[in-house]
């Protein structure tokens, strides 16, 4: 083979790598666009029990310092975690766990989804002494005026944090976790119902009443 001849050789195969190489990336990125056009989703694990007096048990886990939440119909939540290893570390014969899943379509539901992992960050930091009343107030008053921006949908929320940001009966801790519980579980009943529903139908249930 000539000199050109094995130039003409060398570039042809090196045009050929480029372009496979090139279509890796491109498949890489349009399954990315398309990861994020149909929206991910987050997967929160709640502790709690089920049980055929929700209200009276909703009433128990909040005076115990948890969450109180009621999910699944039955099912009273303690508190949500991020990690299912966090979790699984306190279920036993008493608590079970339950999957919360959040679509992520939205700068909204983004919001939602991380405003779950904050306040658990929040009740934790409380538990250990690294975060007292008055910071978690202020935390949760924040997060009330976040979500507020984002419309009616936003308001709901928002108005339930504020009150667990102004709740006197329970724990601090106990009105972050129910705090956190409330945003994971009214998110993922959202889907194309209406977050005002939602929140109607969750009051209900847990006899909650916020001013």
């Amino acid at each position: 083979m000539s000199g050109t001849g094995k130039t003409l050789f060398i570039l042809g195969a090196a045009v050929t790598v480029i372009c496979a190489v090139t279509a890796l990336i491109c498949g890489a990125v349009i399954a990315l666009k398309g990861l994020t056009l149909g929206g991910t989703e987050e997967v929160f694990y709640a502790v709690g029990t089920r049980t055929e007096n929700a209200s009276e048990q909703v009433r128990y886990v909040r005076a115990q310092g948890g969450a109180g939440v009621l999910a699944d119909g039955d099912f009273v939540i303690y508190a949500v975690y991020s990690e299912r290893t966090d979790a699984e570390a306190v279920a036993s014969e008493e608590f079970e766990l339950l999957d919360i899943r959040i679509r992520i379509t939205d700068e909204f539901s983004r919001a939602v989804s991380d405003a779950v992992t904050d306040t658990e960050q929040l009740w934790r930091a409380l538990e250990t002494g690294e975060a007292s009343a008055s910071y978690a107030s202020y935390c949760l008053t924040g997060l009330a005026e976040d979500l507020a921006a984002y419309g009616a949908q936003g308001n709901v929320l928002a108005a339930a944090v504020m009150h667990d940001a102004t709740e006197g009966e329970y724990t601090v801790a106990g009105n972050v976790r129910h705090a956190s519980a409330f945003i994971a579980v009214t998110a993922s009943a959202r889907e194309d119902e209406s977050m005002a529903y939602d929140f109607q139908l969750l009051t209900k249930s847990c006899r909650l009443y916020y001013n």
